[in-house]
């Protein structure tokens, strides 16, 4: 299997997709994506996903991230 490399956080997508987030001090990667304040401008925030964007991460903002994995496909 091969080993997936963080990634750091300014080549992260930018929207609103999902990533695995992290940075050094934190306790564990946390889900997270990128909200933009005013679609005519590049200004945003990342943002807990699985906070549903109720906890903004401006003080301490991820340095690295990962891509979601693709979830398992069951067979009949």
């Amino acid at each position: 299997m091969k080993r997936m490399e963080w990634k750091t956080i300014d080549t992260a997508p930018q929207n609103g997709s999902c990533v695995l987030a992290w940075r050094d001090g934190w306790v564990r990667p946390m889900w997270a994506r990128w909200c933009v304040l005013d679609s005519g401008t590049d200004k945003g925030y990342w943002h807990d996903a699985a906070g549903w964007g109720k906890d903004r991460m401006d003080r301490e903002p991820p340095t690295h991230w990962l891509p979601v994995p693709n979830l398992p496909i069951e067979s009949d």
